[in-house]
């Protein structure tokens, strides 16, 4: 019964494990058990003490499981349970701060992922929530240097990688942000959010048909993605290239991520009057861009305000939007 639990093989990171008991105690139950009955063939009534013990014990256990099992009803709640029953514990620090940083909780995220940091520095997914939230702050070089030290300990790390083109990207460095973003694909294909990255970057040097890959890609993997929808219907209405112009492809998805966001969403409502101007569209294209003028001016957004505006004239000339505008 030991055997199977002694430890020889590591499997995973964990020491050791509650459930690394269960078979080892088979045999001190049948060792209590035997105990327990010879002893009482001496007692008077001893099957109804022994009755009654069992059942005290039951009820005993019971109780203790029902307690230990609630701490099981999420990750979060069986990780702060283990904060709150250890000290300098840094895998918990850090798994804590991951789940709260998937759950936008970004403030506690980074408070816990920061004590693991204190415990063990090169703490790969600590270092990278310390680094996204450093991102979401605008504390751009700070955010770097973390998803470099999570990159350093763990190279594969797709995150790491992701969000450290996505900090790349913010600064300009396009071939940098494009080489991380292929190699988070590289080690996790699966991440639509990636995809959706890669075509963004990609699209910023040109590469138009690389980038409807990838955003088809991000679509496959997640078909109410959004972001990728808009993306990739901008793409279609507004390439310089006419072989990957698509306007009524490009109407479709900008309609799905307008209503996905339930229209209020500035951007989308920016690419849905592109895309409805590329299709010849151009009364809904007009309506759109005054709707989305309309939300700029009421958030007080002055340079989106003034884009609107000039490109609500293009589709009052009927004319469609290039990005970039074709040279004069």
């Amino acid at each position: 019964m030991l055997v199977p639990v002694a430890g020889l093989v590591q499997v995973g990171g964990q020491a050791r494990a509650d459930r690394y008991t269960y078979l080892p105690q088979i045999g001190i139950c049948l060792l209590l058990t035997w105990t327990l009955v010879e002893l009482s063939e001496r007692w008077r009534n001893g099957r109804f003490i022994l009755a009654g013990s069992a059942a005290a014990c039951i009820a005993i256990l019971a109780a203790g499981a029902r307690a230990q099992t609630a701490f099981w009803r999420s990750s979060e709640s069986l990780w702060t349970r283990a904060l709150a029953c250890t000290t300098n514990n840094a895998l918990a620090e850090s798994n804590l701060g991951s789940l709260l940083y998937q759950d936008g909780r970004l403030d506690e995220a980074l408070a816990h992922s920061q004590k693991a940091l204190e415990i063990q520095p090169d703490d790969v997914g600590a270092n990278n929530c310390v680094g996204f939230v450093l991102l979401q702050k605008g504390q751009v070089d700070e955010a770097i240097a973390h998803f470099h030290t999570a990159l350093r300990a763990r190279p594969d790390y797709a995150p790491a990688h992701s969000n450290l083109g996505m900090a790349l990207f913010q600064l300009g460095r396009v071939d940098e942000a494009i080489a991380h973003f292929r190699s988070a694909l590289e080690a996790d294909p699966t991440v639509a959010d990636i995809h959706n990255n890669l075509g963004a970057a990609l699209v910023r040097q040109g590469q138009f048909e690389e980038a409807v890959a990838h955003y088809q890609k991000a679509l496959e993997l997640r078909p109410d993605y959004p972001g990728a929808c808009n993306n990739f219907a901008w793409v279609l209405a507004t390439s310089p290239q006419p072989s990957i112009r698509n306007g009524a492809r490009a109407v479709e998805l900008a309609q799905r991520a307008n209503q996905l966001t339930s229209g209020g969403n500035l951007v989308i409502l920016r690419t849905l009057a592109a895309a409805y101007a590329e299709a010849g569209r151009f009364p809904e294209a007009i309506e759109t861009a005054n709707q989305a003028l309309q939300l700029a001016t009421t958030q007080g957004n002055s340079a989106w305000a003034k884009t609107l505006q000039k490109e609500a004239g293009l589709y009052l000339a009927a004319s469609p939007l290039r990005d970039p505008p074709p040279a004069k």
